[in-house]
């Protein structure tokens, strides 16, 4: 019996940080939107701006996820990134009706967000 509750403890834990992760993309987003908007910023910045916002994000949402283990924290976090790359292509494909660039794009963002998520992690 006490091995299922500590396995509900390590998902209820992985899905606050992902929980995280996403409030703080969420934030970031509107906050790069806004600069955008006054701003006039250019398609290259705006995506420097989103890649930052993932890897912040899942760096953040690894640690929260790390911090909810005691043991293997990497491993945690990279499965925090993972998943939440994995939600952020799915939701782009259902939005956009297009998967050609799915291979090419959603391959960086799943690199990127597993790593974030892997470093925060680690430093938890």
């Amino acid at each position: 019996m006490e091995f299922k509750r500590e396995n509900a403890k390590k998902y209820i834990s992985l899905l606050i940080a992902l929980g995280v992760a996403y409030l703080i993309t969420g934030v970031f987003l509107m906050l790069a939107a806004y600069i955008s908007f006054k701003m006039g910023i250019s398609e290259n910045v705006m995506t420097a701006m989103i890649t930052v916002t993932y890897l912040v994000s899942t760096a953040i949402g690894g640690f929260v996820a790390g911090k909810g283990m005691r043991t293997k924290k990497y491993i945690w976090g990279l499965l925090t990134g993972l998943i939440y790359s994995l939600i952020i292509c799915l939701i782009s494909v259902c939005v956009y009706h297009d998967s050609s660039q799915l291979l090419s794009h959603g391959l960086i963002v799943v690199v990127l967000c597993s790593g974030g998520g892997m470093l925060g992690g680690m430093i938890s």
